[in-house]
């Protein structure tokens, strides 16, 4: 007989994580059983460029790796330790493919026999296994329950008699599972996806991938041959793929992923080590869903970066410093079960980064140029959104405040110079050559509801490299940061910005926490891996990421201390010539040029 009422609470022991992540790799994903080339044969089709102008947490029906046992109905079981109470419902995953873990806590051995699980209707719904279920033992159903999140409760019934439900769900974050917390006893809120497992307590899953206070995760890819031969042949198309990944928590489900090579220094062939873009929910249809909220992904190869962190470093300053900038985290990553080292995996600007940081989007333009003397644009891309009209507005407004006398803030109202000022004045500072101030490279523009315009900064790996930017200031490429630059209230800022970075470098912990990430690093990193620790680039450095870390904030202090001298002289506190100051001052870069 089903108790319908639990004695006393669940107590459950869980596994403790080891250091390190070592995922075996004897067979890939259960998807993957069916076949790999099949699977990919049925998704393919080839987009060109970059992306295409444009939460699941919870594993899918046959996605799941080899992490549950798997009964011969093809449901999911896993006994826990001290299990006590009565048939419950569990947890509810009620979108893309639907699952429902049921839990014995009651104290006898029961027949599910005759059990069922539907949506509240008239409808059959899904029918357990004819098998019997152990005190403490949980079964993972898997089947199409009908459920509509929001709208639906999962209802378990033995015939007409309705044993157990999960209310409908209060909300929908497309990440969480709906289930009972306390597990086993406790009402029903959003929960982190534990199918088979004691239910655990909502986490950010998203922000997990960029954590860098847990086991080294790895990604693995599974390209088929047809792919292999499109990632060979073409660069920068995107070609279907199988993407899993593996943490602390064990292996995810196998998603199917699009992906290209990226990158333009740090470009490297697919028999290389290339930087990756990967696009998950790219085509519409079965089987299409994003990775924990992530829709889009950046696998950078660290080819100029050898201490694996100058890219965290850049933007950890600048979100510091009050700039909406992408996390940065770090994995393995396999190809085929090869593996490939070490990458950095960024954030990407797109439409769930900008649902983090902004009401509203009309756009949003990744920029490899500038806007020309006319109103023309080079270099431009539509990321997000559905026209170029309103950035073809914008350089034509540009190009009309760059030849009028009035100050540029004044002319072109709907941009935020308090932003660009910031931006510019962390790209000083951080010695990025190769960005928007500097190189006309690597930026991107947001344009919201209002059409109000802010920028962001990409590929930072290339900031703090030695050799690779003047000792002094960066110089003024952008028709923007020229306008800055003509601009007494946008300059002074820029002035003040800089100052105010560089006095958080001189005064932070960045030198302890980047050397903390390098040690984390450097079992990972080999010398095959990356370019630079064969001398390709700069013979001096050492294969040494903690050297190396060391000398990224080296040369980052030693530009906060150049920025904080012009400073002081600026104010007549020491004496302009005062070496230190390192061509901060002066008719440098960034001083105001006035029209006459």
């Amino acid at each position: 007989m089903v108790a319908l009422l639990p004695s006393r609470p669940v107590t459950t022991r869980r596994q403790t994580a080891p250091n390190l992540i070592r995922p075996r790799l004897t067979r890939p994903p259960s998807l993957l059983r069916l076949g790999l080339a099949a699977l990919l044969a049925m998704t393919l089709s080839v987009g060109c460029g970059t992306d295409d102008g444009a939460a699941n947490g919870g594993p899918d029906a046959d996605e799941t790796m080899d992490t549950l046992d798997a009964a011969d109905d093809g449901s999911e079981v896993n006994t826990p330790t001290s299990p006590i109470g009565r048939l419950v419902i569990n947890e509810v995953q009620c979108r893309d493919a639907e699952w429902v873990e049921v839990l014995n806590v009651g104290d006898a051995t029961l027949d599910l026999g005759g059990i069922r699980i539907n949506d509240g209707s008239n409808a059959v719904g899904v029918r357990l296994p004819s098998r019997s279920l152990s005190p403490g033992e949980r079964l993972v159903v898997r089947g199409d329950f009908g459920l509509s999140c929001d709208r639906d409760p999962a209802v378990l019934w033995q015939s007409s008699r309705e044993l157990d439900r999960a209310p409908a769900r209060d909300g929908d974050d497309e990440v969480s599972t709906w289930g009972r917390w306390p597990d086993g006893q406790g009402p029903f809120m959003a929960t982190s996806p534990t199918p088979a497992k004691p239910n655990a307590a909502l986490v950010d899953l998203r922000a997990k991938v960029f954590a860098a206070d847990q086991p080294m995760p790895i990604i693995d890819l599974y390209v088929d041959a047809v792919s292999e031969n499109i990632l060979i042949s073409e660069q920068k198309v995107y070609a279907p793929a199988l993407f899993s990944w593996t943490d602390e928590d064990g292996e995810g489900p196998a998603l199917n992923v699009d992906l290209r090579i990226k990158g333009s220094i740090t470009l490297r062939p697919w028999t290389a080590k290339p930087s990756l873009k990967l696009h998950f929910a790219r085509r519409e249809g079965p089987g299409a869903r994003d990775f924990r909220g992530i829709k889009k992904l950046s696998l950078h190869n660290l080819a100029y970066d050898p201490a694996v962190g100058r890219e965290w470093l850049a933007y950890e300053l600048m979100r510091d410093s009050g700039l909406a900038v992408p996390r940065v985290g770090w994995a393995v990553v396999r190809v085929n079960g090869i593996s490939k080292g070490l990458y950095g995996v960024v954030e990407t600007y797109d439409e769930v980064f900008l649902a983090d940081h902004y009401a509203s989007t009309i756009a949003l333009y990744e920029a490899d140029g500038d806007f020309g003397d006319n109103g023309e644009l080079f270099g431009f891309f539509l990321d997000e959104g559905d026209s170029f009209e309103p950035v073809n507005r914008l350089a034509q407004q540009v190009s009309a405040a760059d030849r009028g006398l009035r100050e540029p803030s004044q002319a072109l109202p709907q941009i935020d110079w308090d932003q660009l000022a910031k931006l510019f004045a962390l790209e000083d500072l951080l010695q990025h050559s190769d960005g928007m101030k500097s190189g006309c490279h690597n930026w991107f523009l947001h344009a919201d509801g209002d059409l109000n315009w802010t920028f962001f900064p990409w590929s930072v790996d290339l900031t703090l490299v030695p050799t690779f930017g003047p000792v002094g200031p960066i110089g003024t490429c952008s028709k923007l940061a020229r306008l800055c630059d003509r601009d007494e209230a946008c300059h002074a800022r820029f002035l003040r910005y800089r100052d105010e970075a560089a006095r958080r470098a001189l005064n932070g912990d960045y030198r302890e926490r980047l050397v903390a990430l390098a040690t984390r690093a450097q079992p990972f990193v080999r010398p095959t891996d990356e370019p630079w620790s064969s001398g390709e680039f700069w013979p001096d450095l050492r294969f040494d990421v903690v050297a190396s870390a060391h000398e990224a904030v080296d040369l980052l202090e030693s530009r906060a201390r150049s920025i904080r001298c012009a400073t002081a002289a600026e104010r007549g506190e020491i004496d302009a010539q005062n070496p230190t100051c390192n061509g901060f001052l002066g008719d440098s870069p960034g001083k105001p040029k006035h029209k006459p």
